[in-house]
């Protein structure tokens, strides 16, 4: 089977949608597909001369096409209101030459993350329509986003979504049940593999018997990563809260905050390698998933991929109690969960799990034995059965 993955994301890149799609290259490659990744050929100074199979620790077994469009990112200065038409002009530009690369190398199956870029191609090509799957990370909120999705999706051949809330909003929008198929993300759990406690503190500098709670990923306000810091500053001196992750303007919005509110036992790390974050997780002696409950992408829509890195490093999870995380994690039994956005109540769960051994052993074991039901390779199998 050859499979076009496409993604209208900068790859490589500090942000998970990169990642992700990296992940699921190589593991459409492991269950036999022809993979070739199609992404945007867009400016990005710090990855310009990293490699991709090296920064993510793949197999060369993908190969990768970045296609030409207009990027003019750098001229906004951050200013959304800029980014905005920016954005769509890159956009349009980029489905545009992707279709001209797709008819030189048709493939047999066309696997998109962008719904805009998707529409494009089913317009140049509809003979392949049928041959067309969107992955869904999100649901359009404008009338007009969502009449460009159902006619998109309407003629395609289905529709990944990474939750079930998801899928059902998909329904509600028209798409049958049987074009659907929920698929969360997942983990690579053979990088978890042999690293211990102890290595791993050694390796980042962490004093052995320093209780230590962890947090990696992105620093976009929905996170929680704020409510994390507040509740860091309420655990007392013998707990440090170290936060990785997060591009440049969010790390030192984070890092201000901090200074500010004299928060002196948060750590804010900054992005780190992929390669690096296991070694961060299994240093954990509490791994917080502190999402906020205040936007539909977080409650209802996420699949967070440190979750199940969380879960495969086997230290026991305090998550916020959101559906889009318990579709994963089950209280009391793989993780505690505790009331969203509130530092009070984050920092209570914390401390009872550094305070009962027996429940955060328990905790921790069996989320690991439950990330060996959400790794790429069973995740592209079952979508590639899922396809035909």
């Amino acid at each position: 089977m050859k499979l076009a993955y496409i993604t209208n994301a900068r790859i490589p890149s500090e942000r998970a949608n990169a990642l992700q799609s990296a992940q699921m290259c190589a593991a459409f490659a492991a269950a036999g597909a022809e993979v070739v990744l199609y992404h945007p050929a867009r400016r990005n100074t710090k990855f310009d001369a990293v490699d991709l199979w090296q920064y993510y620790g793949l197999p060369r077994t993908f190969q990768r096409q970045a296609v030409p469009c207009v990027d003019l990112f750098h001229l906004s200065g951050g200013r959304e209101a800029i980014e905005r038409p920016l954005f769509l002009w890159q956009t349009v530009t980029f489905a545009l030459s992707l279709v001209m690369f797709l008819r030189r190398a048709p493939a047999d199956v066309y696997y998109a993350r962008d719904p805009f870029v998707l529409a494009v191609m089913a317009l140049a090509l509809p003979s392949a329509r049928r041959r067309m799957f969107f992955e869904s990370h999100s649901f359009p909120r404008s009338t007009l986003g969502r009449a460009i999705n159902r006619w998109a999706m309407l003629g395609a051949g289905g529709v990944v979504t990474i939750t079930s809330a998801l899928c059902r909003q998909w329904i509600g929008l028209g798409l049958g049940a049987e074009r659907l198929l929920v698929a969360p993300d997942g983990v690579d759990a053979r990088r978890y593999e042999g690293i211990s406690r102890e290595a791993a503190r050694a390796r980042l500098g962490f004093a052995p018997q320093q209780k230590l709670v962890v947090y990696t990923g992105h620093l976009y306000r929905w996170k929680g990563a704020e409510v994390l810091a507040e509740a860091g500053g309420q655990l007392g001196e013998d707990v440090r809260t170290v936060i990785v992750g997060g591009v440049e303007s969010d790390v030192s919005r984070l890092k201000r905050l901090c200074r500010q509110r004299g928060w002196a036992r948060v750590q804010v790390v900054g992005h780190v390698s992929p390669l690096e974050i296991p070694f961060y997780q299994i240093a954990a002696d509490v791994l917080a998933l502190p999402n906020s409950a205040q936007t539909e992408m977080s409650r209802m829509h996420t699949s967070p991929l440190k979750l199940f890195e969380y879960m495969a490093a086997g230290r026991p999870i305090v998550a916020s109690d959101l559906p889009s995380l318990r579709e994963a994690l089950r209280d009391g039994e793989n993780a505690l969960l505790v009331r969203p956005d509130d530092a009070g109540a984050l920092a209570q769960g914390v401390r009872r799990v550094l305070t009962d051994a027996a429940l955060a052993e328990r905790l921790g074991a069996q989320a690991r034995r439950d990330a060996q039901g959400y790794t790429w390779q069973a995740r592209a199998r079952r979508i590639m059965e899922w396809v035909g």
